[in-house]
């Protein structure tokens, strides 16, 4: 025996076995998302210090510096500018391009009345900030005093700069 199914049978069949009669059923589920930011800070860059041309050095030379921090928001660090061999934060030297022996003295500080020199001993002369995630910038002092240079030269250093966070 054969069993013949008319569309009107099968069309009831399908409408009992779909739940709430003919309308869409649904589940739910979900995902999990997560994301972690870490504390970081980068030296996004310093712009050169670059001190006025002289011969017979009758005054000080002044000059500054910006330097730009950028840290995680709530990020507490340090900011240090390193000093190069034996140099003392009260004098850094910069040394002749052409005679490197020669050397200039200079020192640098936290504000324009140079009476704070930045170092790089935490707690003592660096800079202290906590990061708000945008760039922060910090000005730098730059002071050449009086004093006898070893001859005419083009006197350079570079120093570097240390986020401790």
């Amino acid at each position: 025996m054969r069993f013949r199914i008319v569309p009107a049978a099968l069309a009831m069949l399908a409408a009992a076995l779909l739940p709430g009669s003919g309308q869409a059923a649904t589940a739910t589920g979900s995902i999990a998302v997560s994301l972690t930011i870490l504390s970081q800070c980068l030296v996004v860059g310093g712009t050169p210090m670059t001190f006025a041309s002289t011969g017979v050095m009758t005054a000080a030379l002044e000059a500054t510096s910006l330097l730009t921090v950028l840290c995680t928001a709530g990020t507490s660090y340090n900011i240090g500018l390193n000093l190069a061999g034996t140099e003392t934060t009260a004098i850094r030297q910069m040394s002749g391009t052409t005679v490197p022996a020669n050397k200039v003295n200079y020192a640098l500080y936290h504000e324009v009345g140079h009476s704070t020199f930045w170092g790089q001993s935490i707690g003592t002369d660096t800079t202290p900030a906590t990061g708000n995630g945008l760039p922060q910038v910090y000005t730098v002092y730059g002071l050449v005093p009086v004093q006898t240079p070893a001859g005419a030269d083009i006197y350079t250093e570079s120093v570097a700069v240390t986020v401790t966070y």
